[in-house]
């Protein structure tokens, strides 16, 4: 009785202990009930902030276009003695007629650029303002006030202060005074003849005659102060041009007394000329220290226009037309502009 007591007692406990873990059944929420949402906080009212005004966008307003000034090419100045040496010799007032009447042209003094006689104050206006003249420069003579008059040697009265009425030294050189538009015309038949004779002059070996009438020199006017050995063969090695002296050309030493046959047998040297030394003492002639070759005792110190009279083709033989072409094409395309 006893051990079944103790078994009830045992199941009943196990029936608790099951109860007390299972879940309790769910309430049942009826489909009418509403479920309480929670009530969120009520915040007080904020001022509305003003909204700002949206910047207006513009269409893009168009740059105007810079425009870069068009700048002149500098122009070319051009000394006219350079070539043409001479020019103060024929551009007096007297001769200027002569030339001008043989060419049929209009005749031309200073009023053709200057005006009448009574724009004379008007022309030497700045002169008279910065002191350079005075009214008794031109108006003062023997200590009196007169109205000047030329001179009976003088074509007009501007020549009694204005150098004879030289156009070139009153005007300092500026040959576009009275050439303004005809320069380019003037020499443009030249240029074309002297492309055409150099070109013809290119494989000459021999000097021309027209080169003792035209000399290189009418140009190249600084030729003897270039032409001396020391100064050739300094060129001669900045060109790489193989060195020259008087045997390029004339031949070894052995040559020499054929080189002055000609003026041996015409008596213009002798013997005696190169090979005495102090009266009876005949020698092989040696060049001084500051000599390059023996022929400079004789010949002008080396001098290689000199020894050849101007012939410049005895060095530039074969070259001369290579030299010039260049330059004349220049000048042409000058010209034409």
């Amino acid at each position: 009785m006893i051990g079944m007591r103790i078994l009830i007692l045992i199941i009943l406990g196990s029936l608790l202990i099951l109860a007390a873990c299972a879940k309790p059944p769910e309430k049942e929420i009826k489909p009418t009930e509403e479920i309480q949402k929670p009530i969120p906080e009520e915040k007080p009212p904020q001022p509305e902030k003003e909204a700002k005004p949206k910047p207006e966008i513009k269409p893009e307003e168009k740059k105007p276009e810079v425009v870069q000034p068009k700048i002149k090419p500098a122009k070319q100045v051009v000394n006219c003695n350079e070539c043409h040496k001479n020019v103060e010799k024929f551009h007096y007032i007297p001769i200027l007629r002569k030339i001008q009447e043989a060419k049929n042209k209009s005749k031309r003094d200073c009023t053709t650029c200057h005006g009448k006689v009574e724009m004379v104050h008007e022309i030497h206006k700045r002169k008279l303002e910065t002191g350079k003249i005075k009214c008794e420069t031109c108006h003062m003579v023997g200590g009196k006030l007169v109205i000047p008059k030329k001179l009976p040697n003088q074509t007009y009265v501007c020549e009694r202060c204005h150098n004879g009425g030289n156009f070139v030294t009153i005007h300092k050189q500026r040959c576009d005074r009275c050439h303004p538009k005809n320069i380019g015309a003037i020499h443009l038949e030249a240029t074309k003849r002297a492309l055409v004779t150099y070109e013809e002059l290119g494989n000459i070996k021999i000097p021309k005659e027209d080169y003792k009438i035209k000399p290189c020199s009418d140009c190249h006017t600084r030729l003897q102060g270039i032409h001396y050995l020391n100064i050739t063969s300094t060129i001669d090695a900045i060109k790489k041009i193989p060195e020259r002296n008087c045997t390029t050309c004339h031949g070894p030493v052995k040559y020499v007394h054929i080189i002055h046959k000609r003026v041996l047998e015409e008596g213009k040297v002798k013997c005696q000329t190169c090979h005495l030394f102090k009266e009876y003492t005949y020698i092989v002639p040696k060049k001084k220290p500051y000599q390059k070759v023996v022929c400079q005792l004789c010949h002008f110190e080396g001098n290689l226009i000199k020894v050849h009279k101007g012939i410049c083709s005895r060095c530039h033989y074969g070259s001369l037309g290579d030299i010039h072409k260049q330059y004349t094409e220049k000048v042409l395309r000058f010209l034409k502009e």
